[in-house]
C-alpha cells in the first residue's frame, strides 16, 4: 500500500534518489540499508562561566562519510524530502543521551530542554527550513520515563525544541575546507543566547561534529546567560583517521 502510495505521488511529484538516482524516492532502500547506527561518544574542551576548562561530552549516531555524507548534504541544498533517511539516527541517539541524563540525576528530576544549533538568516531564507530541526522533528521522538517501578518509553515526554540561540549578524566565512585554528575563529563570539535560558538544564543538537568549535561557541553562548549544558548530541562524527 505505501509503494504504491509512493509511485502515485511520483506521477505527480516526480523525485529520485539523491544517492543513487532511483526515481520515486528522496532516498530508496538500497541506500538506507547501507546507513548503520553506530554510536559514538567524544569530549571536547570546553570553558565555563567561572573560567574553568570542563569535557563536554558529545554523543552522535553515525560516521560522516559514505551515503550518510551525501544525503546530508543533500537536505542542506535544499532537498528536504530526503531528511526521513537520517531523522531517525538522530532521535534515536537523541533520545538515548537524554535517557542516559535523566536516569544519572543529572538534571536533578527537572525537564532537560533540547536547544538546537541555529542557521543564518540568509541560509533559512534559501532553504525554507532549519536543518537541524528539520532532522528533530521529522517524527515523534521518545525519551524513557520512570514508570511502574522501571525505565521505559514515555510517549507523554514529547521533546519539545527551544529557539534560545540565534546567530548574530555578522560576515562569517563557510566552516567547509577550513583547519582546526581557522574554524574556532571563524565561530568566535557568533552565537548569542536568550536569557529564557537561565538556569535550564540543557542539551544542544547539530547535524556534524568535526572539531567541535561550533558547539563550544554554543556552550560559551548559553553558559554565559546561565543555562546548564549537560552535553551535546550530533547526528554524525567526522571519523577521525590515525596520522
Amino acid at each position: 500500500m505505501r509503494e504504491s502510495l509512493r509511485d502515485a505521488v511520483g506521477l505527480v511529484l516526480p523525485t529520485w534518489c539523491v544517492v543513487c538516482g532511483t526515481e520515486n524516492r528522496s532516498v530508496c532502500g538500497a541506500c538506507r540499508e547501507t546507513i548503520v547506527y553506530r554510536e559514538n561518544r567524544r569530549s571536547i574542551p570546553v570553558v565555563d562561566r567561572a573560567g574553568a576548562v570542563r569535557e563536554l561530552w558529545v554523543c552522535s549516531a553515525v560516521a560522516y562519510e559514505g551515503n550518510v555524507r551525501r544525503i546530508l548534504l543533500a537536505v542542506k541544498e535544499g532537498r528536504s524530502d530526503a531528511s526521513g533517511a537520517l531523522a531517525p539516527l538522530l532521535r534515536r541517539v537523541l533520545g538515548d543521551e537524554l535517557a542516559r541524563l535523566y536516569r544519572s540525576g543529572a538534571s536533578a528530576g527537572r525537564v532537560i530542554r533540547v536547544v538546537p544549533m541555529p542557521s543564518t538568516a540568509r541560509s533559512e531564507r534559501l532553504r525554507g527550513f532549519r536543518p537541524v530541526e528539520l532532522l528533530v522533528r521529522s517524527g515523534s521522538l521518545c525519551v524513557f520515563g520512570f514508570l511502574e517501578g522501571a525505565w521505559r518509553q514515555d510517549a507523554s515526554r514529547r521533546v519539545r525544541l527551544k529557539r534560545w540561540l540565534r546567530v548574530r549578524r555578522r560576515r562569517r566565512k563557510n566552516q567547509v575546507g577550513l583547519s582546526r585554528t581557522e574554524r574556532q575563529r571563524n565561530v568566535d563570539e557568533t552565537l548569542v543566547a536568550s536569557y529564557q535560558c537561565a538556569t535550564n538544564f540543557i542539551v544542544i543538537v547539530d547535524d556534524v561534529i568535526t572539531t567541535g568549535s561550533s558547539l563550544r561557541e554554543s556552550y560559551r553562548a548559553l553558559s554565559e546567560k546561565g543555562g546548564i549544558v549537560l552535553g551535546a548530541v550530533t547526528l554524525a562524527h567526522t571519523p577521525r583517521h590515525p596520522v
